[in-house]
């Protein structure tokens, strides 16, 4: 019970803090403007991503929003099938914190981008990581969250599946 507790903590913590920094950030610096973080490295620079991932397909934002919707519901159904299925296969997954913090990091992050979508009709980016000529694309706390989750996801699941078929039967 108390591990379930931690994890819609971190849900709503991952969440809340992209909500909130996005808030902060368009109500502090006008859209489109820089506001230098550390030199010209990290630049935080509001604006509206109406797109897709990295702002690909910025000229159909209907069929984005509509890819949006139905992967964000296929995220909910694969999150609450990998928690509560009597797979026995994936027992000893979803019984891993990792996994599941895991989840609960990129459903509180998409989460964050889709009330973007609902709210304001696009996803606040304001993140602007480069160096010099380079720049990055433009992010927010949610794309971050997803990322490292997803990551920390793929790591654990490979380790783990690893580390069972060394321990299991051959």
């Amino acid at each position: 019970m108390k591990r379930n507790l931690l994890i819609v903590a971190l849900f709503l913590a991952v969440l809340a803090g992209d909500q909130a920094s996005k808030l902060a950030v368009t109500r502090t610096i006008p859209l489109y403007n820089a506001y230098p973080v550390v030199g010209q490295v990290v630049v935080f620079r509001p604006l509206y991503n109406s797109g897709a991932l990295f702002g690909m397909f910025r000229s159909s934002p209907d069929a984005v929003f509509a890819v949006k919707t139905a992967s964000f519901a296929l995220l909910i159904f694969l999150a609450g099938y990998l928690l509560f299925s009597r797979d026995n296969r994936l027992t000893a997954l979803k019984e891993s914190f990792t996994a599941r913090a895991s989840l609960a990091m990129i459903l509180g992050a998409a989460a964050g981008n889709y009330i973007d979508r609902l709210r304001v009709g696009a996803v606040i980016d304001f993140i602007d990581i480069g160096f010099g000529g380079f720049r990055w694309y433009t992010f927010n706390l949610a794309d971050a969250f997803l990322v490292a989750a997803a990551l920390i996801l793929a790591l654990h699941t490979f380790s783990f599946g690893r580390r069972h078929s060394e321990s299991g039967p051959t």
